[in-house]
């Protein structure tokens, strides 16, 4: 398995191939989530739920 996987999924068609680039940071909505390998612990986004009725709410 990859040390470096993020995806809450942990299976994915680019497994194993190697890009001619890399990414040194993500950013959601502003603010850095991650940099260079490493995740933000400051900035951290909320769990949903989605009800039956497909309302949508955070935990």
């Amino acid at each position: 398995m990859e040390t470096n996987f993020f995806a809450k999924n942990k299976q994915s068609v680019y497994m194993g191939h190697v890009f001619p680039c890399q990414i040194t940071a993500t950013f959601n909505k502003g603010k850095r989530v991650y940099e260079t390998g490493e995740i933000s612990k400051k900035e951290r986004g909320k769990w949903l739920k989605v009800m039956d009725s497909g309302i949508v709410v955070n935990n």
